[in-house]
């Protein structure tokens, strides 16, 4: 248990690299763009970054493709038939079936290479796994990844506002709380004394009670009157919740975060539809990997400082909206964790999750024309990355 929990922390902590890569990106780039000659960043170079990224990507594959599968595997096992209990036989069966499962997920990116690009698909690249079989399994992965993303954003837009509107109070301008709370009061009062006359006298003959035109038999009463007082007692929460909350929480900060919002979803939207228009004319080229990058030289954004800062809010919105998106599907919503009560095989699944969400971030930003930044490393060698159809695709879906 403990060391799949080990592997867990090791994803969630290569999945928070991996969402924080292009921001941090893109801030340092401004910062050697604003101060080329200072002492202070002579540390920070292309190559350091162009390092991290690489890394970021072995790390990535690592956590997807032997970290997560390993803890996974280790829970389930409980070592040969024969063998004694313990720590040791479990450890052996988990590597044995990892190595089997390996070998059967290379042949099979073989045989997909292979049919995808019959001039790369020659036996020496069967034993080339570093620089063409993990490249092309996480090209595979990745596309998942934008997809779930373009699932994902969506619905998270929509949930966030919707969360929103749980938390903070809309404008109360042309209402009396005072007044509505105590005639709800009264209304709970006057069902619940209802409700206790009923079960107190339990009358055989008692007449029928109409309700919302219909008459209601002696064994319906008691379930009405339940129903009614369930209503008030939560009419009389959400009032009272409302009354504790600040009059600037009412009249002031609804209105703040709506816009807000509001306004980063539409910068979201106006930068795609520009990236779209760009593309279908002509004047943007695919997300390719560029050799020839040398950070600092010149700034990502043509507002400078400021589009940098709206580039990184973005990118965290994104996020955002990605994770809260994900657990608001019906399916994925039954693994959301809970504080002291995630099963083991529920918190591997969502640390994979996470890991594919915030290593396809880079990919979508970059395909969607919200930042300029060139991917680097192996990030920027994935394949469908070259695909002007599927580019264009995921623009017009998440548009």
């Amino acid at each position: 248990m403990r060391i799949s929990l080990w592997c867990c922390s090791f994803s969630l902590a290569v999945s928070v690299g991996a969402a924080l890569l292009l921001p941090i990106s893109t801030i340092s780039n401004e910062i050697l763009h604003h101060y080329p000659r200072s002492w202070y960043v002579k540390w920070l170079n292309a190559s350091l970054i162009q390092g991290i990224w690489n890394l970021m990507f072995t790390l990535t594959n690592l956590a997807l493709f032997a970290c997560l599968p390993f803890a996974y595997l280790l829970c389930e096992s409980e070592g040969f038939i024969g063998a004694q209990r313990g720590l040791l036989p479990r450890a052996k069966e988990t590597f044995v079936t990892l190595l089997l499962l390996s070998a059967l997920v290379l042949g099979i990116t073989f045989v997909l290479s292979a049919i995808l690009d019959r001039d790369q698909g020659t036996i020496s690249q069967l034993y080339n796994i570093y620089s063409y079989h993990l490249p092309f399994l996480y090209s595979c992965v990745s596309i998942v990844g934008v997809l779930l993303l373009l699932a994902c954003t969506p619905l998270g837009f929509v949930r966030l506002f919707s969360l929103v509107g749980d938390l903070v109070t809309r404008p109360q301008f042309m209402r009396d709380l005072e007044e509505e709370h105590q005639v709800a009061r009264l209304e709970e009062e006057s069902v619940s004394r209802q409700l206790t006359n009923y079960r107190t006298a339990r009358l055989v003959n008692m007449a029928p009670l109409l309700a919302d035109g219909q008459l209601l038999q002696n064994g319906e009463l008691e379930e009405y009157l339940e129903k009614n007082l369930n209503v008030a007692k939560e009419k009389v929460k959400v009032l009272e919740k409302t009354r504790s909350r600040s009059q600037w929480n009412r009249t002031l900060f609804w209105p703040s975060a709506f816009i807000i919002l509001l306004g980063l979803t539409g910068i979201c939207l106006y930068l795609v539809s520009i990236n779209i228009m760009l593309l279908m004319s002509g004047w943007r080229e695919l997300p390719t990997h560029t050799a020839n990058f040398d950070l600092g030289q010149t700034s990502l954004s043509a507002l400078g400082v400021l589009g940098v800062i709206v580039e990184v809010v973005i990118i965290g919105y994104l996020l955002v909206t990605s994770i809260v998106g994900l657990y608001s599907i019906p399916v994925i919503n039954k693994i959301l964790p809970k504080p002291r009560d995630t099963p083991i095989s529920h918190l591997i699944l969502n640390c994979g999750l996470f890991v594919i969400l915030s290593s396809a971030l880079p990919l979508l930003v970059k395909v969607l024309g919200i930042t300029n930044f060139d991917l680097l490393g192996n990030y920027g060698k994935i394949k469908w990355l070259r695909s002007y159809v599927i580019i264009l695709f995921v623009n017009l879906v998440f548009e």
